[in-house]
């Protein structure tokens, strides 16, 4: 790597005020505004998914397993699930109405650690945008530690305050939908009031995104600066009121093109035929011996007989069902990826923007 390439990756201004590392006599390097890309540093984009990978499945094995269980005796197994009109899932709407309370415990307490715990890879992924080794290499995990142990006290009081204030924000949207609707139905009817309602709801969205914005521009300013609480929320707000739209319209478009691979996904798997797929092939001699001697739609009892017995050769079951699932579950995965690249992506743009702002104000100081 030539000389200027190398004095195009380190900021000017030397970040000499870092934890020492926990290699001796090493800090690592403030990268310059223009090298604080996500694309260079795709092994900290990783552990964020690999996080949030773990995190999932923390909550869907235990649903998975208990549908797993309640079917287990059923000829099909859990293919039922997937029949037209739903009903095995009609089925479950006890047992549901029993269980809510622990599962909702279990998504609530997974939601306030993840939430808490996922400050760590995140801290890290910012560190690691922002900074780079002596020799211009991505950090690694020991040189990451002091600087996230560093950090994550104004990161968790910042989590808390600004959880609080986007929640609050999202409920007065639905009270404003809500209020501003029946007040206004007497006089102009269902469908104008409910136009004016979300317009009023959208207002209230607006300004609870904005509030997201500061709280990412703050997260970056906390670990670009090593500030306080509320030096990195004053850093945030100066930055966002000197370029509000610019910087609002980059959180937005990753978030809408997050939005639009979903939809698209939601598109895409019904066309993958997963519905039929994933009932198993029926092997059992038993069960087509049944099937051949209950007669066709004679009686409804029958009907309902031959409905759960499954054919003994259908060319859509077998390895049809395997490659279906396959495909289903890595178009999720890099689905998921995607998003967390985008989020990544924003991540650094905020870096460059709280950068960019200082290193402005302090040329008209």
């Amino acid at each position: 790597m030539s000389v200027s390439q190398l004095e195009g990756l380190v900021s000017s201004r030397p970040d000499v005020s870092g934890p020492e590392s926990v290699r001796r006599d090493t800090r690592l390097l403030l990268v310059s505004n223009d090298a604080m890309r996500a694309r260079r540093r795709p092994g900290a984009v990783i552990i964020v998914y690999l996080f949030q990978l773990v995190l999932s499945f923390v909550v869907a094995w235990p649903v998975s397993r208990g549908l797993a269980a309640t079917f287990s005796g059923h000829p099909r197994g859990d293919s039922v699930l997937f029949d037209d009109g739903g009903w095995a899932l009609l089925a479950l709407r006890t047992a549901y109405d029993r269980a809510t309370p622990s599962i909702w415990g279990l998504v609530v307490l997974v939601t306030l650690v993840g939430a808490v715990v996922g400050l760590v890879p995140l801290a890290a992924l910012l560190t690691s945008i922002s900074h780079a080794t002596p020799d211009l290499r991505a950090p690694r995990p020991r040189h990451l530690a002091p600087y996230v142990v560093l950090v994550m006290r104004p990161l968790v009081t910042m989590q808390a305050m600004g959880s609080a204030l986007e929640l609050a924000l999202l409920a007065v949207a639905a009270w404003a939908f809500g209020f501003v609707r029946e007040s206004l139905q007497p006089r102009f009817g269902d469908a104008r009031a409910d136009q004016i309602a979300v317009l009023a709801c959208a207002v209230t969205l607006l300004a609870a995104g904005a509030a997201s914005v500061v709280h990412d521009l703050a997260r970056a300013a906390a670990v670009r600066f090593r500030a306080g609480t509320f030096a990195a929320i004053r850093s945030a707000l100066v930055t966002f009121r000197h370029k509000p739209v610019r910087i609002f319209w980059s959180w937005a478009w990753r978030g809408l093109a997050s939005l639009v691979l979903v939809v698209i996904v939601a598109w895409l798997v019904p066309h993958l035929s997963a519905l039929r797929a994933v009932v198993p092939p029926a092997a059992d001699p038993h069960l087509s011996a049944l099937r051949a001697v209950v007669p066709p739609a004679a009686d409804p009892q029958f009907s309902a007989l031959r409905a759960v017995v499954p054919p003994a050769a259908d060319p859509q079951f077998g390895p049809r069902a395997t490659a279906s699932l396959v495909a289903i579950a890595l178009i999720h995965q890099l689905v998921a990826l995607a998003r967390v690249s985008l989020r990544a992506s924003w991540l650094a743009r905020a870096l460059r923007a709280v950068d960019s702002d200082a290193a402005e104000r302090r040329r008209h100081t």
